[in-house]
């Protein structure tokens, strides 16, 4: 089974925005509907779990009716921290999930993400077991320290990473049962979490946009590029 874990509980803070900015509506439709279609229309996307704020879910539901996910499975109370979530969606999957069960973690607002893509990311995590989304960099890059720099970075080695993030079950969910044990308590990337515990993790390349939407000129990214398909 492929199980995607969609990330929603964000508050807006860095949007200034009283709305969360997953609800934001773009062309008459909130973010995280472009999200949640895109893993609908996966071909290999089995089903959908949803991460939220407690205060949002009935608008997800509504969200997740309106627009007719049918592969929706739950949704989970978001935690404090971005790896609480995680963990509060994982725990709920374990009452079910097969050890080489695949599992997607993705931001809700990369609402960018084609399904192509998403199954691309399962046809290689079945091959490598631990996978990310990562789009190599095309600007040069450094290390600075207090506005010096301080060393030039070779780009030929440099990627940002994306999501999904993509993992057998057994390797995500252990990874973050180890983490707790060892204090390392507030990461903002699943990665990092399973690097310590399983460090062959493959890097599946994506070339098209696949932008988190933080801010409001993010949003604006957004109109233009859904002008431009």
């Amino acid at each position: 089974m492929n199980i995607a874990v969609i990330l929603a509980g964000g508050t807006g803070s860095r949007m200034h925005s009283k709305t969360p900015k997953q609800f934001i509506k773009i062309n008459g439709k909130p973010i995280i509907s472009y999200t949640l279609m895109a893993f609908e229309q996966a071909e290999l996307i089995d089903e959908i779990v949803v991460v939220c704020l407690d205060d949002y879910k009935e608008h997800i539901k509504t969200i997740i009716s309106d627009f007719k996910i049918s592969k929706f499975n739950s949704l989970i109370s978001n935690g404090n921290t971005r790896q609480q979530s995680v963990f509060n969606a994982i725990s709920h999957i374990k009452n079910y999930a097969k050890d080489d069960d695949i599992i997607l973690i993705h931001d809700g607002v990369r609402a960018m993400i084609m399904p192509d893509m998403i199954d691309k990311c399962v046809v290689e995590t079945k091959k490598y077991k631990a996978v990310t989304l990562a789009q190599k960099t095309k600007n040069t890059m450094i290390i600075a320290k207090n506005c010096q720099i301080s060393k030039y970075l070779d780009r030929d080695f440099v990627y940002n990473v994306q999501t999904p993030q993509s993992f057998r079950f057994d390797i995500i969910y252990n990874s973050h049962i180890n983490a707790i044990k060892s204090g390392n308590i507030d990461v903002t990337d699943d990665t990092q979490i399973v690097m310590p515990y399983y460090n062959n993790i493959h890097i599946t390349e994506n070339d098209l946009p696949n932008l988190k939407l933080t801010t409001k000129e993010d949003i604006m990214l957004f109109e233009y590029y859904l002008k431009s398909i």
